[in-house]
């Protein structure tokens, strides 16, 4: 590895480590006692194979009230019926039948915004359909929410690999993410253009997410967590990553497989 190269790698290491001291941990926030509504909206499409453990894990949430909006976007396979009898008939839980994506549209923003529109809570969390949730992840989030008073937050989630070579890429991925795509102290600062979500947890206000225009806004763009995460700067709210480093079952912190 060249000079300059090994210099900038190590040094989005030293980085990345430092943005895991001093962002806050989900995973030490004792979960909210304080009531809010909150709906969670799961886009999914041709997810039959890991769907049922994602919403399983949002209906076993500790926090309430709580209701969960499968959006079935268009699936060739039996995604909505899996979810529902994932559901075992819990009054929580929707399966809405998406329509077709109009012009202009990418597809998974425009599920995501068919959720919305159905949606009752004052928050929303956008979760992935690969994604399971650990029980106290809403409760912990929710507090961490209104502790730092940002409108909301965005959980990194643990990635479940398979071989070598996706333990080698996926923490490398990261860090140039961290690095070179949204360095965390630039992602911060308000009066800065760059900002970072991850797709897989993306919990906000219903009035912020209002005020930035949701998925419509950004309904022609294919990296949709950067796009809202930028928009959700603008309209006054900070999307500030976590950083969870334990991994017991009683951390928030959610996980989801690479495979």
């Amino acid at each position: 590895m060249a000079p300059p190269v090994a210099a900038a790698w190590w040094g989005g290491v030293a980085l990345a480590l430092w943005e895991r001291r001093v962002v806050p941990d989900a995973c030490r926030e004792e979960p909210t006692a304080q009531p809010a509504a909150v709906s969670v909206i799961v886009p999914a499409r041709n997810e039959a194979r890991g769907i049922a453990a994602c919403v399983q894990s949002l209906l076993a949430q500790t926090h309430g009230p709580l209701e969960v909006i499968v959006v079935d976007d268009e699936s060739s396979d039996d995604t909505g019926a899996v979810a529902l009898r994932a559901g075992g008939g819990d009054p929580r839980l929707r399966v809405v039948d998406g329509e077709p994506v109009p012009d202009g549209w990418v597809g998974k923003s425009w599920a995501c915004w068919q959720g919305t529109r159905t949606a009752r809570g004052d928050w929303l969390l956008f979760s992935d359909a690969d994604v399971i949730h650990g029980p106290d992840a809403l409760g912990c989030s929710l507090a961490l929410a209104r502790r730092t008073a940002r409108g909301g937050v965005t959980l990194i989630p643990h990635i479940e690999t398979g071989t070598r070579a996706e333990r080698w890429v996926m923490p490398a991925a990261l860090v140039a993410i961290e690095t070179f795509v949204a360095p965390g102290p630039l992602a911060r600062h308000r009066r800065s253009s760059v900002s970072v979500a991850a797709g897989g947890f993306m919990l906000m206000t219903r009035d912020i997410y209002d005020r930035c225009g949701g998925h419509r806004a950004i309904r022609g763009q294919m990296v949709d967590d950067l796009g809202l995460a930028l928009r959700v700067k603008g309209a006054g709210g900070l999307s500030r990553r976590t950083s969870p480093t334990a991994r017991s079952r009683s951390c928030p912190r959610p996980s989801r497989s690479s495979r």
